[in-house]
């Protein structure tokens, strides 16, 4: 199953490191939850636990895999990337951002109509410049770098040897999305993930993408530092799906749907540009072979998982609603 001579990841070695990477999520969200003091989650050690989770659950077992089975670090990450890609790279991800919280808002909407509880936003605010310094690292760096060599270096680099563009671009990015674990945002990681994956396509490389995920991020992060300091709160999930579908309500909605097309359009232009400079891609010989059933295990596992973190504490709001 596994070939050790051609020094290259193959899609069940792929699978295998994100049934593990899954496990050991799925691991650190149950230690969160019944091992760790609730005292221990305050600012800042909310955002040390964050980045030590992103770190040695997500980042450093797909890099051990790799050391162990003696396959190129390198070569996942790809091509370089020349100074144009980098910038338009960094302005997709401002651009795509208010149409992923329109799409992300929408969502709540409709889990609004439909009444599914959702849990209130826990994420400490940011209120002190220590704060700040430590969430880009943990909310912004360290994600961008761990989440996109697994998604987007190791698995989809090799559905695209297996599937067609459009099928390994959803594939990575619907399990990007089950990564996130979080009912709310699920319409927001996947058209991120679908953004991303477009991106990586593009480019072929995961400097693009760790440029965008950790832009994407890190304006999260000056938004919470920024309400903050000015003495606002959070409009919590929790908030959001008890509001009524009033006159202003719709008014704001029109107002994100007519900011979100304009970003549309502006994306669309950008990556017009990132096919212009990128130049042909590069992108090993597509694999027509057949594939041996057991390679679907560790993916049909992870995902079972991966629903499980999803729908138990939704069916447990539902019960207990």
């Amino acid at each position: 199953m596994n070939n050790k001579t051609d020094n290259k990841v193959n899609i069940f070695d792929a699978g295998i490191i994100l049934l593990i990477t899954v496990t050991l999520f799925l691991l650190s969200n149950l230690l969160f939850t019944f091992v760790i003091p609730a005292e221990w989650l305050a600012n800042p050690n909310f955002y040390v636990w964050v980045g030590v989770i992103e770190l040695f659950a997500i980042g450093l077992p797909p890099i051990l895999y790799l050391v162990i089975k003696k396959i190129s670090i390198k070569k996942v990450f790809g091509n370089k990337i020349s100074i144009e890609q980098g910038v338009l790279s960094f302005f997709l991800a401002i651009f795509c951002y208010p149409i992923l919280v329109f799409v992300k808002y929408c969502w709540l909407m409709i889990m609004q109509v439909l009444r599914i509880p959702t849990l209130d936003a826990v994420m400490p605010p940011i209120n002190t410049v220590g704060i700040f310094l430590i969430a880009v690292i943990s909310i912004s760096m360290i994600p961008a770098i761990s989440e996109e060599f697994l998604f987007r270096g190791i698995l989809q680099g090799q559905f695209q040897k297996k599937y067609k563009a459009r099928k390994a671009i959803i594939l990575s990015a619907v399990f990007f999305m089950l990564m996130h674990g979080d009912l709310s945002s699920l319409t927001y990681t996947f058209a991120a993930g679908l953004a991303l994956g477009i991106l990586y396509h593009q480019t072929c490389s995961l400097w693009t993408v760790i440029i965008f995920h950790a832009t994407n991020n890190f304006i999260g992060v000056v938004f919470n530092y920024l309400i903050s300091l000015l003495g606002f709160e959070y409009l919590t999930e929790g908030q959001t799906n008890a509001l009524p579908m009033s006159y202003e309500v719709v008014l704001v909605l029109i107002g994100m749907l007519v900011i979100s097309a304009i970003c549309f359009g502006i994306c669309a232009l950008l990556f017009w540009g990132l096919k212009k400079v990128s130049g042909p891609k590069q992108i090993d010989t597509f694999d027509t072979r057949p594939l041996e059933k057991i390679v679907y295990l560790p993916y049909i596992v992870a995902a079972i998982l991966l629903l499980l973190l999803i729908i138990v504490p939704t069916v447990v709001r539902l019960i207990a609603a």
